[in-house]
C-alpha cells in the first residue's frame, strides 16, 4: 500500500506541475495576443493616415492634368498591397505553432516515462 500511495502522490505532483505549466503558457499567450492586437491597431491607424495624406497630396498636385490616372493608380496600388497583406497574414496563421505545445510535449514525455516504468 505504501508503494501505491507513493506512486499516486508522485502522479498528482506531476499532474500539478504540468497544469501549472499550462497556466503559465496560457497567461503568456494572453499577453502576447493583447500586445499584438494593440500594436497592430496603432500601426494600422498611423499607416492609414499617412497613406491618406500622401494620396490627397498627390491627387491635388495632379488635379489639373492627371487626376484620373492618379486615382486609378492609387486604387491599383492599395488593392495590390491589400492582397499582399492578406496572403502574408494567411501564411503567418498557418505557420504559427499550436498553443500549449510545450505542455503537450511534457505530457507526452510523462506518458512515455510511465509506460517505461510498467
Amino acid at each position: 500500500m505504501g508503494a501505491f500511495n507513493h506512486l499516486l502522490k508522485s502522479l498528482l505532483e506531476l499532474a500539478q506541475n504540468r497544469l501549472e505549466l499550462v497556466a503559465v503558457e496560457l497567461e503568456e499567450e494572453k499577453y502576447r495576443v493583447v500586445e499584438a492586437v494593440f500594436w497592430t491597431a496603432i500601426v494600422s491607424g498611423l499607416v492609414l493616415l499617412a497613406l491618406a495624406m500622401l494620396t490627397v497630396t498627390v491627387i491635388v498636385l495632379l488635379w489639373d492634368s492627371y487626376r484620373l490616372v492618379a486615382l486609378v493608380g492609387f486604387f491599383i496600388l492599395y488593392a495590390a498591397a491589400a492582397g499582399f497583406g492578406i496572403a502574408t497574414l494567411k501564411r503567418r496563421i498557418r505557420q504559427t505553432r499550436p498553443p500549449f505545445s510545450e505542455s503537450l510535449n511534457q505530457f507526452k514525455k510523462d506518458r512515455e516515462w510511465l509506460q517505461g516504468q510498467s
